[in-house]
């Protein structure tokens, strides 16, 4: 299936989607460690034509915008447990954050 969708979008897209993967991932339920884990061990770069630099500095990004935004996050969890609000409340609030962090990780992706 990934294979098809890098044949379908190109690389560079790919690369840029694949932190958003690891996001819809966290949304429907899995950990981020759990889905990163996965993705790494089913995608090889070779066959998708990339580097393996890029694809851990997707991966990577991705795991890191599921910390900002995952509603199941331990860091969503404890900070809504402290404040007395709804972890989705609080991934709202970092909506901003994520935007500007995933134009950075883009860039760095494709730059690497």
């Amino acid at each position: 299936m990934f294979v098809q969708l890098n044949e379908l979008v190109g690389i560079h897209w790919f690369l840029i989607l694949l932190p958003y993967i690891t996001l819809l991932f966290a949304y429907i339920g899995l950990h981020p460690i759990v889905v990163v884990n996965l993705l790494a061990q089913s995608l090889k770069p070779d066959v998708l034509g990339t580097t393996t630099e890029q694809m851990a500095i997707a991966l990577l990004g991705g795991a890191v915008m599921t910390f900002f935004m995952g509603p199941f996050s331990g860091t969503l969890g404890l900070m809504s447990s402290m404040i007395n609000v709804a972890p989705l409340r609080i991934a709202r609030w970092s909506l901003v954050n994520v935007i500007g962090f995933s134009i950075i990780l883009a860039a760095v992706v494709l730059l690497v």
